[in-house]
């Protein structure tokens, strides 16, 4: 009792120490990881490529294709540099969220959330993944935006979100934050304002996909079975979210990942009470969400999964929580099946984005067994064979 008593009594520089040398031993090591996969096209662009590639290309992300060769120009293109530039932004994004949520809800629960993130292996890929910086600016310039707006500085906030859909369109939707009351609208221009900057997005979005074409067994499909595709696509992402299916390594994973998933659903039914920053986080949660419909992969949840998290943490109330039968020993079951589960998975997903080949134009690297793959091929496979029975 005298151990409990010690850690609860200390809990914050625990949680903090913890954190550190968490993210430390999974995430340093990738400053020395070299070159793989898509890093070989994108790294190579010169300045007039990258911007060829968003004019022309599928993904409009003016900001991310045009990072590699502003790093190019003043460092060469050097894998440790390139790492380093994806570690800064990630470790900058923690300390963001934690003044936000510091400010929305209160600094334990900001830590709190700050914890978890860290832990959450989704979270792997944009930090391990030179590739993957798209996720980091995005989450980096809606932070800021949403700080901002916490501040009364609406309009200064809209303009930064420009910025951040100009690093990855999924954030589209966010716009739709600024029209209601529980959100960040507070008078008739900003709702005109984000109405008329949402239109805009999205018409650039969706000129940006004609740049590309449909899946194969995707084009096959009539409209109403598209719908129902994407609608498809949302609920698997949200499940994915949830259950991390693909993370699942071994049977001891799933064990640990249930006790926490079942303890912590306890807890917060126990504990739940919901305010007006609650509704807040829960509308950003779903504005970030719905281009799941779309894409359902969990390596595009980076921004979800620290809004799903703040959204679950405000909802749980300290002092009912406090009078819960035993609530120490749920809190120790919580945090420390987590911290085995989140410690163990991303130091395995980290693993598949270490490579040895750190010249940029020398013979490309890559891994048969790249992470995930599988998993999403075979689904895949099962839906197009379904379908396919479906149509017949």
């Amino acid at each position: 009792m005298k151990i409990l008593n010690f850690i609860f009594d200390n809990c914050k520089i625990i949680l903090s120490v913890s954190l550190i040398l968490i993210f430390s031993v999974i995430y340093l090591r990738t400053l020395n990881f070299g070159f793989i996969n898509d890093d070989f096209d994108l790294v190579r662009n010169s300045w007039n490529e990258a911007i060829d590639t968003f004019l022309n290309g599928v993904h409009f992300r003016p900001l991310w294709y045009l990072s590699f060769p502003l790093i190019n120009y003043f460092f060469g293109p050097s894998a440790f540099v390139h790492h380093l530039l994806n570690l800064v932004l990630h470790i900058t994004n923690l300390l963001l969220a934690f003044y936000i949520f510091k400010k929305i809800l209160n600094a334990e629960k900001a830590l709190i959330i700050v914890f978890f993130w860290t832990l959450v292996p989704q979270i792997s890929f944009q930090i391990s993944w030179v590739s993957n910086r798209n996720d980091l600016l995005m989450t980096l310039f809606l932070l800021i935006s949403l700080n901002l707006a916490l501040h009364d500085k609406i309009k200064s906030s809209l303009l930064i979100y420009i910025l951040a859909f100009l690093s990855k369109v999924t954030c589209l939707f966010y716009p739709l934050v600024y029209f209601t009351k529980f959100g960040l609208g507070n008078s008739k221009s900003v709702k005109v304002i984000s109405f008329i900057l949402f239109i805009i997005v999205f018409l650039i979005s969706y000129f940006a996909l004609q740049n590309g074409e449909l899946q194969s067994h995707i084009a096959e499909l009539s409209i109403p079975m598209r719908i129902v595709n994407h609608a498809k696509n949302f609920v698997m992402g949200w499940i994915l979210l949830i259950f991390p299916i693909p993370f699942f390594k071994n049977i001891f994973i799933i064990f640990v990942n249930l006790v926490f998933l079942f303890t912590s659903m306890y807890v917060i039914m126990k504990s739940f009470n919901i305010e007006k920053n609650s509704i807040l986080l829960i509308i950003i949660s779903f504005a970030i969400s719905i281009p799941l419909s779309i894409n359902y992969e969990i390596r595009t949840t980076y921004t979800l999964s620290l809004f799903v998290i703040a959204s679950l943490i405000s909802l749980i109330n300290i002092e009912k929580l406090d009078l819960i039968k035993y609530s120490k020993y749920f809190k120790i079951i919580i945090f420390t099946s987590f911290t085995i589960y989140g410690t163990y998975t991303s130091y395995f997903v980290t693993n598949n984005f270490k490579s040895n080949q750190y010249d940029i134009n020398g013979k490309e690297y890559s891994k048969d067994n790249f992470y995930l793959n599988y998993f999403y091929l075979g689904f895949r496979l099962f839906q197009i064979d379904l379908l396919n029975k479906i149509l017949k």
